[in-house]
């Protein structure tokens, strides 16, 4: 081609040789120019086959990010269907609770209730951790949102590029255009701008519908985000206030325990009332059955009975009795007496008993039987002992062996007291057993409270 151009040149010495190479030389200059624009096309169309690959990435990418958004709306689906059942699970538990409730009203309660609490604190403690479960999977869904927004962004950047490089592109060819350019010929120039604006038309079309398609997934992108932000917005004030009325329900839950223990220990202390009225009561059915026995002995033996003139004639036997060296305040039933006549007491045969020895000084014994009690039966004291009656003790001792059974100071004696036949102690809680009361079956009543006067007042 140059050594054709440089013959043109050579022959323009005659006026048809000049013709004919100007004519030629304006061929070659059209078909270079075509060349040129075909060349430029090429290229051209290579830059927007490229560029169209890389819109197929870019619509491919764009899909994945709606098929992002779709899964997460999927999953926010699921939170919601989750969040249903959480809502269902609560109103079971209130309905529980509300029987439990209404079926305690009035009644006593068993131990399933603590069973029940237990359950109902378990399945809260579930609910809480599939709340804190569901908070972790909205977490992951707003990074997965921030990541599309970011790969959304090197896109909007990506697209950014293509349009700067298309409009470099356009001044390219206008500068070759200019560069090339020949006004006196007219078919040159149409097929110059023939090529360039079709070639321009379809790269300008290409890169307004990828800019179109870019600015729908921006905005369907920034909807879908704006959809699950207010979801997740949404779904964090259902949970705060499924977990407000959770922890409404346990302090229900919690109340309903107190009331549940303030039941029971009313219950225990009624129950405390009860055996106590079992025991005056059984203590009432005893000394009554007492009585009666007094009354038999009274009966069948018609020579012995509770009155003082009784007492004074068994005095006078048993003084008669007595050795003329035994001297006492009360004659027959100090320890300087060998030996005690006893008629008509239980577990005692009829006769002379021998006298406890050893005792401290100016004390006196009588023949007893212990009655039951509750203070008896806890000390092992039922049956026939010696009462011993000292200046500062009251004590029991064995019937045969003199054994000391037990010793109370007068201190904590609280008071004496007697009915027909029974001597009754009323010990005070410092006392060496225990506080209680002491019954004593005895036919020497007159004689056991001339001693006790005397030793220690009238109590």
């Amino acid at each position: 081609m140059a050594t054709t151009m440089k013959s043109g040149r050579g022959m323009v010495g005659t006026d048809g040789s000049g013709k004919e190479g100007a004519s030629r030389s304006s061929a070659q200059l059209l078909m270079e120019n075509e060349q040129l624009y075909r060349t430029l096309a090429r290229e051209r169309g290579e830059r927007v086959r490229t560029s169209t690959s890389s819109d197929d990435h870019v619509h491919r990418q764009v899909e994945r990010l709606q098929q992002e958004c779709r899964s997460l709306r999927i999953q926010l689906d699921e939170e919601k269907e989750e969040n249903r059942i959480l809502q269902n699970e609560r109103d079971r538990l209130q309905r529980e609770k509300n029987a439990l409730a209404s079926g305690r009203d009035g009644q006593s309660v068993d131990a399933g209730s603590d069973q029940d609490s237990q359950y109902y604190s378990e399945e809260i403690e579930r609910l809480r951790s599939e709340c804190k479960q569901t908070q972790l999977r909205l977490k992951e869904c707003q990074l997965n949102l921030e990541s599309s927004e970011l790969v959304l962004e090197g896109y909007r950047k990506e697209v950014h590029a293509l349009t700067v490089e298309r409009e470099a592109l356009e001044n390219l060819v206008e500068m070759l255009r200019r560069e090339q350019g020949d006004p006196s010929s007219s078919s040159s120039a149409h097929v110059r701008g023939g090529v360039d604006m079709d070639t321009h038309q379809r790269a300008l079309e290409e890169l307004m519908a990828l800019e179109k398609d870019a600015v729908q997934a921006q905005k369907q992108h920034q909807a879908a985000q704006e959809e699950i932000r207010f979801m997740a917005e949404q779904m964090t004030r259902e949970q705060g206030q499924r977990a407000r009325e959770m922890e409404d329900m346990h302090m229900q839950l919690h109340d309903s325990k107190s009331a549940y223990d303030a039941l029971l220990s009313r219950y225990a202390s009624l129950e405390r009332a009860y055996q106590a009225l079992q025991v005056q009561l059984e203590e009432a059915y005893r000394m009554q059955r007492n009585a009666q026995a007094q009354a038999i002995y009274a009966t069948t033996n018609a020579t012995t009975n509770a009155t003082t003139t009784g007492a004074a004639r068994r005095e006078d036997t048993l003084r008669s009795a007595a050795p003329p060296s035994a001297s006492s305040s009360v004659p027959g039933y100090s320890a300087s007496l060998r030996r005690i006549r006893v008629d008509a007491l239980e577990n005692w045969g009829d006769g002379y008993h021998a006298m406890p020895t050893g005792g401290p000084k100016n004390a006196y014994y009588f023949p007893v039987n212990v009655q039951e009690s509750m203070l008896s039966q806890e000390h092992a004291l039922l049956g026939p002992a010696w009462l011993r009656i000292a200046p500062t003790s009251v004590a029991l001792l064995a019937q045969q062996s003199w054994d000391l059974i037990m010793e109370c100071p007068l201190s904590c004696v609280r008071k004496f007291g007697k009915d027909e036949g029974v001597l009754s102690f009323e010990l005070g809680r410092h006392a060496p057993t225990g506080q209680g009361v002491l019954y004593l079956a005895t036919i020497h009543m007159t004689d056991i409270f001339d001693v006790l006067g005397r030793l220690t007042g009238s109590r």
